[in-house]
């Protein structure tokens, strides 16, 4: 009755298993054979003492150990629904999965220690059973034999096809994954060469349009520059044409100065001529005069001769007249001699004005030569001074345009430079919000497979109560569930950090309480 009870307990507990065990990672597990072994040592029935039956258990003891290992070596795809998401984490996984391999291994050799332990006392429980009961079990464990290699066969097959096709799967989502990372680098590098190719188009437009605006300030520039050189030549022609006519008009001058010097060298050699035959005449004059006094002294002494002469004869009376008419005629000298001096010295005095009137006059006329070639040169100083002012605010003006457009030039690059870098920023955000979302779509399959996997272990727990509930051997369910809870994703390890993300994982309340 209560074999009967265990063994429906353990069918239902090998059923759920393999339907659990397609949603937790690869590992060890029981398999139906060891579960009738184990319900037939629970049920104490009789066994024989013959060597037969001794080499029948070792060699099944051989192939269960074979079996076990063949199963602890295999990745079991069925128990591993979790996919993994990038080809890097396949060789984190695989020292997992040798980490794990020598741990079943180690679990192995005690489960053979155990094995033998139940065979010694399978051995000494059946030494008083029937010979019928004993060909019976015997017969049954080879039928569960036959049935547990086929379904370890089958379940290889299954485990084969299972990992080609998670490996094509993986394949081809590592395609697909990689054709649309490449499709979309492929979009964003269109478009930035795109963006790029427009900011070159826009400056090179830009660079037109001020190449353009140069050479028409540059042919303006020439144009003003030809007519101010026109005009500047024009003005030099009219210099030169004032400067020929202030020459002419020096020359002029020059030669009315000079006329007016021979003028007055002529005038002086005239003026001394004149002088020398007024002096002369004056000599000639004075000569005449001292004769003349000789002549009147002569004179007077004869009639002072011819009056002492006459003194005797004449009275006192003729004495007195004829002083008076010799001092009439001495006076009437004197007056004739001042007369002529005075005549002299006006002609002189007169000479003397006129060459200092016209000394004033040459003096005059070359100030005024020198004060109109200084005004003259004043003047095209000025003009000078003012064209090369309008020059320079030309150039300035020009200079200011210039550094205008290239601050224009130097936003609008700046500008497409930010944009750029908007542009960046809003790639990188967008990767990590990819990024956040893969790692969110993980966590939920992590909580998916960590649900899958506390299903499986309440599972495991209602097997082992039922098992307590008959009075089963319950221990070995609970090793095997320790195991592969061991190899599940509730396993007890205090945090573990994601490869890619950098997440923790708390450890499992429900292993903590198991």
């Amino acid at each position: 009755m209560k074999g009967a009870v265990f063994h429906r307990a353990c069918g239902s507990l090998g059923e759920g298993r393999l339907k659990a065990c397609s949603q937790t990672r690869s590992g060890v597990t029981l398999l139906e054979s060891e579960l009738k072994q184990i319900e037939a040592i629970a049920s104490g029935l009789p066994a024989d003492e013959d060597s037969e039956r001794q080499n029948e258990l070792k060699r099944m003891a051989e192939k269960q150990k074979e079996a076990a290992e063949r199963v602890s070596g295999w990745q079991n795809l069925l128990c591993n629904a979790r996919q993994r998401r990038l080809l890097e984490r396949q060789l984190e996984q695989r020292r997992k999965e040798e980490e794990l391999l020598m741990q079943d291994k180690e679990e192995e050799m005690r489960r053979q220690q155990l094995e033998e332990a139940l065979i010694e006392r399978a051995r000494a429980v059946t030494l008083g059973r029937d010979e019928r009961v004993r060909a019976f079990i015997r017969a049954q464990m080879i039928a569960d034999t036959v049935a547990g290699q086929r379904e370890q066969l089958r379940w290889a097959e299954e485990k084969r096809s299972m990992e080609q096709l998670r490996q094509h799967d993986l394949s081809r989502e590592q395609q697909d994954m990689c054709r649309r990372l490449a499709e979309r680098e492929q979009r964003e590098k269109h478009a930035q060469q795109a963006k790029a190719m427009q900011a070159q188009a826009f400056l090179r437009q830009q660079i037109n349009e001020i190449a353009h605006r140069k050479k028409q300030e540059s042919e303006k520039l020439a144009v003003e520059a030809e007519a101010a050189k026109r005009q500047l030549e024009e003005e030099q022609q009219t210099e030169r044409e004032a400067e020929k006519a202030k020459q002419e008009e020096s020359k002029r001058l020059y030669r009315e100065l000079v006329r007016a010097n021979e003028e007055l060298q002529e005038r002086r050699k005239a003026a001394e001529i004149q002088k020398k035959a007024e002096e002369a005449l004056a000599f000639a004059c004075a000569a005449k005069l001292h004769q003349r006094e000789t002549m009147i002294r002569q004179r007077k002494e004869e009639l002072r001769a011819w009056a002492l002469e006459r003194s005797e004869r004449l009275t006192a009376q003729g004495a007195k007249a004829l002083a008076a008419a010799q001092a009439e005629e001495a006076r009437h000298q004197e007056i004739q001699a001042e007369r002529f001096e005075a005549d002299a010295k006006k002609a002189e005095e007169a000479e003397q004005l006129r060459r200092v009137d016209m000394q004033l006059q040459l003096k005059e006329s070359r100030d005024n030569q020198i004060e109109e070639k200084r005004r003259e040169k004043e003047r095209k100083m000025r003009d000078d001074s003012a064209y090369a002012e309008s020059l320079s605010r030309a150039a300035i003006a020009a200079q200011a345009e210039e550094e205008r457009k290239l601050q224009e030039q130097r936003h609008k690059l700046w500008k497409v430079g930010e944009d750029q870098k908007r542009q960046a920023r809003e790639r990188q955000e967008s990767k990590k919000q990819q990024k956040e979302q893969a790692l969110e779509e993980d966590r939920k399959a992590d909580e998916k497979l960590r649900e899958a996997d506390l299903k499986l272990q309440r599972f495991a727990e209602q097997g082992i109560a039922a098992a307590k509930a008959v009075g089963a051997e319950w221990r070995i369910l609970e090793k095997a569930k320790n195991r592969l809870l061991h190899q599940s994703s509730i396993e007890s390890h205090p945090r573990s950090k994601d490869a890619d993300g950098g997440t923790e994982t708390r450890r499992s309340p429900v292993l903590s309480i198991a």
